[in-house]
């Protein structure tokens, strides 16, 4: 599990060492309650995944406006 402090979160998007060094570290990521993600956390994930890694993104089936058939 990662977890960023508040002026890493900053430092990510600033510092190429520190974010290809999650780039590279991450392979697989989780996100539960994908629905609820804010723009500014959707960000912080496109900076720290690389093209390598696999997202998987975890709704709850009650607030999505679809339906899988």
């Amino acid at each position: 599990m990662i977890r960023l402090a508040g002026g890493n979160r900053q430092c990510a998007a600033n510092n190429d060492a520190l974010r290809a060094h999650y780039r590279n570290e991450i392979q697989f990521m989780v996100v539960d309650e994908f629905q609820d993600i804010n723009t500014a956390q959707y960000r912080l994930l496109k900076l720290l995944l690389g093209p390598q890694a696999q997202l998987v993104a975890v709704g709850d089936v009650d607030r999505c406006i679809y339906k899988w058939r």
